[in-house]
């Protein structure tokens, strides 16, 4: 798959989401067409956005609007892919270096413009609490009140469209919900690591944590460039 898969994709769920009667939500693609042409193709999913403001696709300029405001998720996310694409590149890093970061929006513009930002839930939520229970309306196969089959199949037609070497999902409550979209395929246990034919899946903390720390940063990206370059040499 790739681009063009990608928009007819987005183009049904689009349609979808707008019969069940949503009104704003999120559209997921590349930041920019580099990422086709990235070596290793990296996505980056969280939870749900809170800006009830934006809607459509989510474009640079809004993921920079959303890093200039100091969103703790918005800032950890970028800084951690930073690191992770250092590592990829071979290139070693200290805390110190990514606390350096914290403060040069440029860079992390420059690293995350080639990769895909996105989260399982494409509309907001109103308040800064997760809301686990409408993550799962969205998408979870558990979720018998509620018809998701729909989204649950686009999710997986974007997923297989984007073709990641490298898919994050952040959170508890993401992991479980990728184990159980996937539980015929893999078994994803969170903080952990699993293989969806070619694509790395990494569950990790959630970026707004108080687990996801410099030093957790840094040993995490270390730990998924070793093992996704490692796996590629077999």
């Amino acid at each position: 798959m790739g681009r063009k898969e990608l928009n007819t994709i987005n183009d049904i769920w689009t349609e979808e989401m707008e019969n069940d009667g949503y009104h704003q939500f999120m559209i997921y693609e590349p930041f920019s067409e580099d990422y086709w042409k990235q070596d290793v193709k990296i996505v980056l999913c969280n939870l749900e956005t809170y800006d009830e403001s934006v809607t459509g696709i989510l474009d640079i300029d809004i993921f920079k609007k959303w890093l200039k405001s100091g969103s703790r998720t918005i800032k950890n996310s970028s800084i951690f892919i930073v690191a992770l694409q250092k590592y990829l590149s071979n290139k070693s890093l200290t805390e110190e270096d990514l606390k350096d970061l914290y403060h040069d929006d440029e860079m992390l513009l420059e690293f995350i413009n080639n990769i895909v930002y996105m989260n399982l839930r494409k509309d907001a939520n109103s308040t800064s609490k997760e809301d686990t229970q409408a993550i799962h309306e969205f998408l979870d196969p558990n979720f018998t009140h509620k018809n998701n089959s729909h989204n649950i199949r686009n999710f997986k037609e974007l997923f297989e469209a984007l073709e990641a070497d490298i898919f994050i999902i952040s959170g508890e409550t993401g992991a479980d919900i990728i184990h159980k979209i996937y539980k015929d395929e893999i078994d994803l246990v969170y903080d952990n690591f699993a293989y969806l034919n070619n694509t790395l899946i990494v569950s990790c903390a959630h970026p707004a944590s108080q687990k996801f720390n410099y030093n957790y940063m840094n040993e995490k990206a270390k730990e998924i460039a070793s093992k996704y370059l490692e796996h590629k040499k077999l």
